[in-house]
């Protein structure tokens, strides 16, 4: 949707609600109203802003540093299916200030895989990263030097945290763990394999 894009919203869409143009309500989930929906609604009209505004106020939103390793890890991993959808925005508190923490949920479209199971040959590219307004914003204006934060950013982790080497120990570990804990065993037979 266009709000999970943080393009716009639709203003008639009730607030009472733990869902809200394309956004579910986690925390406080007992208590949907305007207010709790209100830092989200500030960030869309945020993206919107004109881009002095925006480069004036962007640190007051978002935290450069996981906006960069976030994009990086979309990218990196063809994870097609999280530019702010399947995604989890929080706040670490709420009564210091509305920055953003961006969190991956639901990666199952990445690496090559599908929900389903099957296979895509679609990798995931900087034009699906920058429909969305906030990214958009930040590498069609290179704010504080988006580029080349990216740029040194990725040369960091690429010989390291996100070498392939590095993955492929990472992936064989976690298979291994989910075999010898019978927890592959126990998801075959409930779901009848």
């Amino acid at each position: 949707t266009d709000a999970t894009r943080l393009s716009s919203y639709d203003s008639k869409e009730p607030f009472d609600t733990e869902l809200w143009n394309g956004w579910e309500l986690q925390h406080p989930d007992d208590y949907p109203c305007l207010e709790s929906w209100k830092p989200i609604v500030n960030l869309i009209d945020f993206s919107n802003t004109d881009i002095i505004s925006f480069k004036t106020n962007y640190r007051k939103y978002c935290y450069h540093d996981n906006v960069v390793d976030y994009a990086l890890f979309i990218l990196a991993y063809n994870i097609i299916d999280n530019c702010m959808k399947n995604t989890f925005l929080s706040c670490p508190d709420i009564n210091v200030n509305n920055v953003f923490l961006i969190t991956p949920w639901d990666l199952d479209c990445s690496i090559g895989g599908l929900y389903d199971g099957s296979h895509f040959e679609y990798y995931m590219d900087i034009n699906t990263l920058i429909n969305n307004k906030l990214y958009y914003n930040l590498y069609e204006n290179n704010i504080d030097d988006f580029h080349g934060t990216m740029k040194k950013r990725w040369q960091e982790l690429s010989s390291n945290t996100m070498s392939p080497e590095s993955f492929n120990r990472r992936l064989d570990n976690y298979a291994l763990s989910f075999k010898s804990s019978g927890a592959w065993q126990r998801e075959c037979e409930k779901w009848n394999n």
